[in-house]
């Protein structure tokens, strides 16, 4: 089976350490070739915008270091986006007011990396369950 396969579908990739995707590369070269991960085509589906893997007591440096974009693999992934959002497509006004909030709470992150307080974090929320309780 695993010389038959010519795909690998890989989901939430944004979490994964760097030493996980290059573990499956070295892996695959073993047992397929020497080829980048053994000569499959990789899909890597992932929000880079969401969540870093998690590093017990680590620093956010730590955890951009443990980031697949600083992985010697990086360059070799081809990026492409997504632009249909598909849970949209129902017409459902509560979901397009959610996805307008989490672009709000995008952009006003984007302006205020670094200077992040407890209480940003605190108006997210209780904006959040002030769009619950008008539904």
């Amino acid at each position: 089976m695993r010389q038959k396969a010519k795909v690998l579908f890989w989901d939430e990739i944004s979490m994964m350490h760097k030493h996980g995707l290059e573990a499956v590369n070295r892996t695959l070269q073993d047992l397929r070739g020497n080829n980048v991960m053994g000569g499959l085509i990789l899909f890597l589906a992932g929000d880079f915008q969401q969540t870093l893997p998690v590093i017990p007591r680590g620093t956010m440096a730590d955890e951009i270091k443990a980031c697949l974009k600083s992985s010697y693999l990086w360059k070799q992934v081809e990026i492409m986006k997504l632009t249909t959002n598909m849970r949209i497509q129902s017409n459902c006004q509560n979901s397009q007011r959610f996805s307008d909030y989490l672009l709000k709470i995008l952009r006003q992150a984007r302006g205020n990396y670094g200077k992040w307080k407890n209480q940003a974090f605190q108006l997210i929320l209780q904006d959040l369950s002030n769009i619950r309780k008008s539904n």
